[in-house]
Formats: structure tokens, C-alpha cells, sequence
């Protein structure tokens, strides 16, 4: 996968969104875009392969300001020297949701061919994770057979931040219906507490592969 060079002068560098401004849009606060349009606004990350952003990106990053721009949103995949990164999306919630279908083929393209399909992981803040889950994994199972994912919720925040991950794993289709089905639920959720967003450039020993291996930080995941 081609990687382009000019990243950090595209908006793609190091620079990660700000924590207050996910706080204001990640349970859709109402705010107007550029053109004074109210509507929700949602933000959506994603922990990727580092191998994965190439085909996000596009060349030069002309997927990435295709995007931006027709949906007037902001969609990162900041650098790191590490092997994963994380897609952040934030628009009004039905684009966000159009933005993530699109980039999806590009999530783990290169993952081994698996007959349950490919996984994504979404991370969903510890305040909110629980409702995901639901009183005695209700919630969980209800999802997985609505939508015909499997999700699992890793035990531990990653490192340094108040992010879990949410692994789903289905076809494209199954796992585009898993994650509106988890956004409609962190939807009815309010944020609480600090947010500290997770940000792999820093040194840690996670294990990408651990959501459905059990690796270090991800074995007590629920609904595995």
C-alpha cells in the first residue's frame, strides 16, 4: 500500500484532536457547521493497522480531503512510528456513519481470510462502555443478535487514556450495522468524567491482535 509522503501537510501529522472538542461531540452535542447548518455532531475513532491508512489516506491524501470535503468533515489518521494508528471522524452523525462505510474496505484488507469476516476495533469511551455491555451483557447479546457481529469489549482502557476498545467482527455489512447499533446506544449515554484520548505514538506494549486472542490487555474482554 502506497504511503504518501506529504502527510503532515495534509493535516495528517502528529497533531491529534483536541480532548474538549471530542468531549462536545461524541454524544452529539448540536452545533452548526461551516455552511450554518445545525446538526449533531458525532465522532467516531477507530484503531487501525498502520498498513491499513495507506488506502484510507489515498495518494497525496486525496482520499482524505475527498472526504473532508464532501461531507464537511474532519477525518484524521495521524502518523506515529508505531504499527497502528487511529481514524477520527467527526461530522454531522448520518455523514460520520457514510465516511466510516467508505473507509471500511480499507480496514484490514490484509488481515488472513477468516470465514467469520475481518475485525475492527472502535473505541468508546469508559464512561460509556457499560451500556454497551448491559446489565449482566444483555445489551451485548441482544446486539450480536440483531446485527450478527461478534463484539467483544476489552477489559482495560488502552494505555495512558480513558478509550476501550470495542471489537466487532463481521462482513463489512454486519459490522457497518453493529457500529450504528453501538453509536444509537452511546447516543442514550452521557459522556462523564475526563477524557483522555488514547494516542499510539506513545510507547506502550499494546497488543493490536490481542481482541479475539486474549492478548495482555485485551483478555477480560466481554461477549467474546
Amino acid at each position: 500500500m502506497e504511503q504518501p509522503g506529504g502527510e503532515h501537510e495534509q493535516g495528517m501529522g502528529m497533531k491529534r484532536p483536541a480532548e474538549e472538542d471530542y468531549n462536545s461531540n461524541v454524544h452529539a452535542k448540536r452545533s452548526r457547521d461551516e455552511n450554518g447548518d445545525g446538526g449533531p455532531q458525532l465522532t467516531l475513532r477507530f484503531l487501525l493497522q498502520s498498513k491499513d491508512a495507506g488506502g484510507i489516506i489515498g495518494k497525496a491524501g486525496s482520499n482524505v480531503k475527498r472526504l473532508r470535503s464532501e461531507y464537511k468533515a474532519v477525518v484524521n489518521v495521524p502518523d506515529t512510528n508505531s504499527p497502528e494508528r487511529v481514524l477520527t471522524i467527526t461530522a454531522a452523525q448520518e455523514s460520520a456513519i457514510q465516511i466510516f462505510s467508505e473507509c471500511l474496505p480499507k480496514i484490514g484488507e490484509r488481515q488472513p481470510s477468516d470465514r467469520n469476516g475481518k475485525e475492527i476495533q472502535m473505541l468508546v469511551q469508559r464512561s460509556q462502555v457499560g451500556s454497551v455491555i448491559g446489565r449482566g451483557g444483555y445489551k451485548i447479546k441482544e446486539t450480536r443478535e440483531q446485527t450478527g457481529a461478534q463484539i467483544k469489549v476489552f477489559a482495560d482502557c488502552l494505555p495512558d487514556s480513558t478509550e476501550r476498545v470495542v471489537s466487532i467482527c463481521g462482513s463489512d455489512d454486519v459490522i457497518l450495522a453493529c457500529v450504528r447499533n453501538v453509536i444509537d446506544t452511546l447516543n442514550e449515554t452521557p459522556l462523564k468524567g475526563q477524557v483522555s484520548l488514547y494516542d499510539p505514538s506513545r510507547g506502550n506494549n499494546w497488543d493490536y491482535g490481542g481482541g479475539f486472542g486474549g492478548g495482555p490487555r485485551g483478555g477480560g474482554g466481554r461477549g467474546g
